[in-house]
């Protein structure tokens, strides 16, 4: 028969918090008296198919890109360029991305961006401002 060692660990339980308002802290009060509780208790893992683990989220990395969703291109050849996601290839670890090219170099080489975003826009009419007041004419 095998028997595995197990760990203790010694803790005093929380009894209580306070708050004090001279020094606007709080602070915690434990019991006096120390338990000892196995340490396989007190820790807890976390599940390996969780959604905040580092290796999951790695390893299903090219199972994010879903076909004909918008793709954000980040190398440094086409960054920023806006494509759409053709194709995913697992063995390689490729996503096939196309572009539409006339739309994005319009976007690229435009310099009245702004103007053409603004054109439709009434800028006519007074845009509401907030007035602060000086103290002496708030008296």
């Amino acid at each position: 028969m095998c028997t595995a060692s197990t760990a203790f660990v010694s803790l005093n339980r929380l009894k209580d918090v306070y708050f004090d308002s001279k020094s606007h802290q709080y602070y915690k009060v434990y019991n006096e008296e120390s338990e000892m509780l196995p340490l396989a208790m007190i820790m807890r893992r976390r599940d390996p198919t969780h959604y905040l683990n580092m290796n999951h989220r790695c390893n299903s990395l090219l199972h994010s890109f879903k076909e004909s969703s918008l793709a954000l291109c980040m190398n440094t050849q086409l960054f920023g360029v806006m494509g759409v996601v053709q194709g995913v290839d697992t063995m390689r670890n490729n996503v096939r991305v196309s572009f539409d090219r006339e739309a994005e170099e319009a976007k690229v080489h435009d310099p009245f961006l702004g103007v053409t975003a603004l054109k439709d826009q009434d800028l006519s009419k007074e845009l509401p401002t907030k007035r602060y007041y000086s103290d002496s004419q708030i008296e």
